[in-house]
Parts: structure tokens; sequence; C-alpha cells
């Protein structure tokens, strides 16, 4: 067991002809809960080389050096969150059909129909925009500000 606040690794591998390929667990036991944590370091493909993929810190924090991942065990459904273009990150949801993107960018919330490239609804402050149609059962207010709007029946309206 390794002294105070100092890192300890447990090591699991193969070394054949002069080539160690292995995974490291790496633990740092603090006084601090912040101090504390555990990294899960994978064998990169490069000899004698690893990338630490995930740390888990005393403070409840999880670090991810890559994407994250959700995957239904039935079904083809996937969630996951994305950055690795240097952009924004992206919440994807996708099925067979289509694939959806959520995003912020300048402080404006966009869903995007990542399957057409099509941002369907951006969200500013407290104003929406809509790239299509839309539909609802009940429109409520007085309509003054409605535009566009072709009227079949004047008596109806």
């Amino acid at each position: 067991m390794p002294d105070h606040e100092s890192e300890g690794i447990i090591t699991l591998g193969r070394y054949d002809s002069n080539t160690s390929r292995y995974h490291n667990i790496k633990s740092y036991v603090s006084s601090t809960e912040a101090s504390n944590y555990l990294k899960f370091s994978l064998h990169n493909g490069t000899e004698n080389a690893i990338v630490d993929v995930l740390t888990l810190n005393g403070n409840k924090n999880a670090t991810f050096a890559g994407d994250v991942t959700i995957t239904q065990t039935s079904g083809n459904n996937i969630l996951y969150i994305n950055s690795s273009g240097g952009g924004n990150p992206v919440i994807y949801m996708e099925d067979s059909a289509v694939k959806w993107g959520q995003f912020v960018a300048s402080g404006e919330l966009y869903f995007k129909n990542e399957t057409t490239n099509v941002n369907t609804l951006k969200l500013i402050g407290s104003n929406a925009t809509f790239a299509g149609t839309v539909t609802a059962t009940h429109f409520y207010g007085d309509g003054s500000n409605l535009t566009g709007v072709t009227v079949s029946n004047a008596d109806t309206v």
C-alpha cells in the first residue's frame, strides 16, 4: 500500500518480446475530498503506452476523456454527448430513422435534425423559431400579432 498522499497503481496486462501492453487502475488517497481519485488508464495501441480514459474524484465528479455513449440493451436507440469536432458539445439522440442534436451556441439553444441538417427549433431568450409547420390543438391570445393566416369563413374567426 502506498504512503499517504501518493499514487498506488494496479497494472493488468502482458509482456512479450520486449513489448508491454497493459492497463492501469491508479488510486490517490488524501485527507482532502477533492484530491482523492481513481483513474482508469487503457493501452492505446502503442507499445508501452496508456491513456487516462476515466477519472473518478472524491468530490463526486467523473471525467471521461472521450465521448459518452449510452445504448439500450434492446433496440437501437442511442444517447451520446460529443464535442470531438472542437465546437460546442452536442447531445445526440438517435434511432434507426433519424439523428437529433441539441446544443447551445452564442446563448441560443438549438434542436437540429442531423439527418436532414435542419435546425428545426431555435430558442433565443423567450422567443422560439421553428423551421417548419407549428401545429397545436389550441392557440390562446387575441391573435392580433398573427400574420399569414388564411381565413375561409370570417364569421367563425
